[in-house]
């Protein structure tokens, strides 16, 4: 495991019996995102959020966050570089002036 993964690991079991089952799902910090898993994959995320007294939802989030960091740690330099460039170009596409029907007339009504 690399080192985010490690640490996101030892959190959730120190913190098993602390009653913190669900997480923050509705906030504006937060975009929901849906991903198909095996059967025998979903299955153990089911079980190990039950083990860990966990939302299975929130668990796959903590995982997911904790493997994309991992991957970044891991990409060479261009990659690294293009998936920046990625970012910025989806961030831009969704400014309040580039979405269909917003229309800014500078100065007038």
């Amino acid at each position: 495991m690399s080192q985010e993964m490690v640490a996101v690991m030892a959190r959730l079991i120190s913190s098993r019996d602390q009653n913190e089952y669900s997480c923050d799902c509705t906030s504006s910090a937060v975009k929901p995102v849906q991903a198909p898993i095996g059967v025998d994959c979903n299955l153990t995320l089911r079980a190990l959020a039950m083990a860990l007294n966990r939302d299975p939802g929130c668990l796959a989030a903590d995982l997911l966050t904790a493997a994309l960091q991992d991957a970044q740690s891991l990409l060479p330099a261009d990659v690294a570089v293009a998936t920046e460039h990625a970012k910025q170009a989806i961030l831009k596409t969704q400014l309040p002036e580039n979405q269909p029907g917003t229309e800014f007339v500078a100065g007038g009504t």
